[in-house]
């Protein structure tokens, strides 16, 4: 069982790939040991994809922190959002809190992840071509409706306080089955969880990434037109015109929700299969960039056999 190097790796977690490295921690791909013994059995009887499957929609992501102190305020943070996450459907675009260790000095956290991801970054990457128009409205819809969440139903409210693409995960749980990605809001080391902090930070974060993404896929466009375009176009010279800089949640939504949710209704096949390609393309070159094979499927197996 090897841990990459991680002296703080938790007891009962094999690893299976490295999934990402900032200034207070480390975050691992890994399996519960007892998902492990029991998938092994699976297949060692002869049922590899199905033991493969069940393996893999079990996948975790492990936080270590480089200071054990690092994760109390997070950790906080994350048990409000697992208290309160029944209340509003925001909650299933953020990551969950599975396990940690008891107070005072949390060294690890494990968390729930989508086992196909990469972050909004890679996806967004200016040197590759602009992301399709759809998934831009998608993430601006379910980043709202988790932001929606944090602020509006959280009590005391959460604000992310750090909301940029790298800490914006899209994925799938399983691809085979799933139309379009699903995106997750990670990593609450900067977030705040009193009233009196929690301002339009986020909101303005959200609308700087959407404006930018939504620059570059008009500048793709050529003039194209339609509904959705249109909007986008509103969007991004209000956003340039600094409308956005004290924004209200609500208001935005309010603004450009309802062509947003008939954008995502009315995609075609082609359009959504554009979306998945897209992504899926970019969490397999991210992957084989780290450890992993490029496909956690093919890490389950490696350990398995």
């Amino acid at each position: 069982m090897s841990n990459f190097g991680f002296s703080a790796m938790p007891p009962g977690y094999t690893t299976l790939r490295p999934a990402g490295e900032g200034c207070s921690g480390r975050v691992v791909l890994a399996l519960n040991d007892l998902v492990v013994h029991s998938a092994r059995v699976q297949f060692q009887r002869g049922d590899e994809d199905g033991a493969i499957d069940a393996a893999v929609s079990r996948v975790v992501a492990v936080k270590i922190s480089i200071l054990v102190s690092h994760f109390a305020d997070e950790r906080g943070i994350l048990e409000s959002i697992r208290r309160q996450a029944h209340l509003h459907v925001g909650s299933n675009n953020i990551i969950s809190l599975v396990e940690s260790p008891p107070e005072p000095a949390p060294g690890w956290m494990v968390l729930s992840t989508l086992p196909f991801c990469c972050d909004l970054h890679s996806v967004a990457n200016p040197n590759i071509e602009a992301p399709p128009l759809g998934l831009v409205w998608l993430v601006f819809q379910q980043t709202y409706h988790a932001l929606d969440f944090l602020h509006n139903t959280c009590v005391p409210p959460i604000s992310h306080g750090d909301l940029q693409s790298a800490n914006i995960l899209l994925g799938f749980r399983d691809p085979e089955t799933e139309t379009l990605p699903k995106v997750m809001l990670v990593d609450f080391g900067q977030g705040k969880d009193k009233r009196s902090e929690v301002g339009e930070r986020d909101t303005s974060d959200l609308c700087h990434i959407v404006g930018e993404l939504g620059t570059s896929c008009l500048d793709k466009c050529n003039g194209e037109g339609g509904t959705s375009y249109d909007a986008m176009r509103n969007f991004v010279s209000r956003w340039g015109d600094n409308e956005f800089v004290e924004p209200l949640l609500a208001d935005i939504w309010n603004m450009f929700g309802k062509t947003v949710k008939q954008t995502i209704q009315s995609l075609t096949a082609a359009e959504e299969q554009e979306i998945c390609d897209r992504v899926l393309d970019q969490i397999f070159e991210v992957a084989r960039e780290g450890q992993g094979s490029g496909d956690i499927r093919q890490d389950v197996r490696r350990i398995l056999e």
